[in-house]
């Protein structure tokens, strides 16, 4: 991996050097990655010092339970955004799959609930009303 993120970095750099009039293109998003994947590689160095071993183990055991959460969780956040761009594309919140997807961070982060509510309120009362209240109970609490 860090011979990837090494790689990475130095055909992005080369690509910027060889290309300096294209501004945030494809050899950004190359070094961005690189620089990305060598800060996880640095993760593994953490785990020798005494101090910062914990993090390590905590991260190392916790990964695993995360992602079989998230697997289960992906469907239904699927369903609810699907659900809510079908039923509310009328919404400039429910517009797109993109936009869809972040009023329902939003939501998740308790932003932006009441202007949602109110949005979803002058679309379809009683729908979106359910809509809002069963996304709220089942993510956030």
């Amino acid at each position: 991996m860090c011979l990837l993120s090494n790689m990475i970095q130095i055909f992005g750099s080369c690509v910027a050097i060889a290309y300096p009039n294209n501004i945030l293109e494809s050899e950004s998003v190359l070094v961005g990655l690189g620089c990305f994947f060598s800060y996880i590689i640095i993760v593994r160095y953490i785990q020798f010092h005494s101090d910062f071993s914990i993090f390590y183990e905590v991260v190392s055991k916790s990964f695993p339970i995360v992602m079989r959460y998230l697997g289960g969780v992906f469907p239904i956040f699927m369903g609810y955004l699907f659900f809510g761009l079908c039923v509310f594309w009328q919404s400039e919140r429910f517009s797109t799959v993109s936009r869809s997807m972040y009023t329902l961070f939003a939501l998740i982060q308790g932003d932006a609930v009441w202007d949602t509510f109110m949005d979803l309120k002058g679309r379809s009362y009683m729908i979106g009303q359910v809509y809002c209240f069963s996304f709220c109970m089942l993510f956030i609490l």
